[in-house]
């Protein structure tokens, strides 16, 4: 049947074309002086697909293209991305652009917490009784007496994870390290007796990890599907226990990627890989329980694993503008390739370390990162990396 002939089919067609064509029109323009608009085709969605499959590739792409400032639309919200160090400063200090109302957002939509208890999280004078819950936490991830005690549970756990393996099993890499991470560091946070009592903890947390970007999207049908498995497990219904789920998801979800790409790129690299293990074999001994600076000396070790984060890291500094906002930042900036190198980090510059953000900056910073420097934020993976070096014997394999 030709469509056309049909008037009221007729009109709806023309209608869905003319939507098509003003979505165009509106996500391919800007006003004078705004930042580019990557173009999309899917109304609503906008590039959210391509930007949760992989957002650094992403980011990099669009950055070739468009320069440092460029705007995205993701899940009917216009996001402009600053990808150069140079912003950095502009971005912190403009009063108009603040974190709390992205991070409430974040907390309502990701982790189902309730406005109330989000408002109180991130207002400027919270409740007593929201002061008082993270009192019993954020101590214990800032001060340097908690950050050792931690270290040394981290360790003591992950060599016990670490001797479960046989001499003649064969596992990916990504396994490998994603078993070891998320189990010792999810029984040092919350106890053996929950890690016991739930051993299908791992395949949930894994599943809320994949959804996590389209749970900040805010897309209802996938959010509803795994939300009426994950709680059971884990999440109670009170807005504490919520936060602690945060904090488990944060620490395995950030740690994991950053073992599994030092260790990835360590092993590519034969001649880094044994700089790295001579290095382990003379300031740590095996067996031994390891401090926090005996760690701090096996700076080669620190400088792998901020460089695979310097390649492969995708966290946000997000801000929301409460007002009409004009920032004058560098009209033609310029690109210079940094490839890989394991020694970038041991004598950084103080240009380099005012760039590499992995764990934001100022009051977004990662609570695990200590006033001084980030070690204590990396600490999980130089340990399980100089743990793992001596006691397993680990070969690239080709890809059959």
């Amino acid at each position: 049947m030709d469509v056309f002939s049909n008037p009221v089919a007729a009109a709806s067609a023309i209608t869905a074309m003319l939507g098509v064509v003003a979505w165009l029109a509106f996500t391919r323009t800007s006003p004078r002086g705004a930042p580019p608009v990557v173009p999309s085709w899917v109304p609503f969605l906008g590039s959210t697909l391509s930007f949760s499959k992989d957002p650094v590739a992403f980011l990099r792409q669009c950055q070739a293209k468009y320069g440092s400032v460029f705007s995205v639309y993701l899940a009917g919200k216009t996001m402009t991305f600053f990808v150069s160090p140079k912003s950095y400063s502009a971005l912190l200090k403009h009063k108009s652009l603040s974190h709390k109302p992205a991070f409430q957002d974040i907390s309502q939509k990701a982790l189902d917490q309730s406005a109330a208890f989000a408002r109180y999280t991130q207002a400027l004078h919270p409740d007593s009784p929201v002061v008082d819950y993270h009192k019993l936490i954020h101590p214990h991830l800032q001060h340097s007496s908690a950050v050792g005690a931690l270290i040394e549970r981290t360790l003591a756990q992950q060599r016990r994870v670490l001797g479960q393996f046989g001499a003649s099993q064969r596992l990916s890499l990504l396994s490998f390290v994603e078993r070891c991470i998320f189990e010792s560091g999810t029984r040092v946070l919350l106890g053996d007796s929950l890690v016991d009592a739930n051993p299908t903890l791992w395949q949930a947390f894994h599943t809320f990890d994949q959804s996590f970007p389209l749970f900040v999207a805010g897309v209802p049908p996938r959010r509803i599907a795994v939300k009426t498995t994950f709680p059971a497990h884990v999440v109670a219904p009170y807005d504490a226990a919520k936060e602690s789920m945060a904090l488990l998801w944060a620490a395995s979800a950030n740690s994991i990627p950053t073992t599994f790409w030092s260790l990835f790129h360590l092993l590519q690299n034969p001649t880094a890989w044994s700089a790295v293990q001579d290095e382990v074999r003379g300031h740590l001994g095996v067996g031994d329980v390891w401090s926090g600076d005996q760690l701090g000396k096996c700076v080669l070790l620190a400088s792998a694993v901020d460089e695979a984060l310097r390649l492969s890291a995708s966290s946000l500094m997000m801000r929301v503008a409460t007002e009409d906002v004009e920032l004058k930042l560098p009209v033609h900036p310029s690109f210079i390739a940094n490839f890989r190198q394991v020694d970038r980090f041991v004598h950084a510059t103080s240009a380099q370390a005012e760039a590499f953000k992995p764990f934001g900056m100022g009051v977004t910073m990662c609570p695990e990162v200590s006033r001084v420097r980030r070690v204590p934020a990396n600490r999980r993976a130089t340990s399980y990396l100089a743990g793992s070096m001596p006691c397993l014997d680990i070969t690239p394999i080709e890809y059959l």
